[in-house]
């Protein structure tokens, strides 16, 4: 992933981070942040838009390892 924004200076440590859902060929950047976020929780949140935007809850989610926790399971 690519973002570019020229005002922004690099950080050492820091990149963006975004969370995105697909729904019929269109993408959606759930969250975009500068900050550090877990990606965990960032799932719950983004699965809870969808069922508020489309009536039911996604069909297929699929993440890499870091969303894998306890509660997401």
């Amino acid at each position: 992933m690519s973002i570019h924004q020229p005002h922004v200076r690099p950080i050492v440590r820091g990149k963006a981070k975004a969370a995105i859902s697909l729904f019929n060929g269109y993408t959606r950047i759930e969250k975009l942040d500068w900050e550090l976020f877990s990606e965990g929780n960032t799932m719950i949140e983004s699965v809870e838009a969808y069922l508020r935007r489309y009536g039911n809850y996604p069909e297929v989610i699929q993440a890499d390892k870091s969303y894998r926790s306890r509660e997401n399971l």
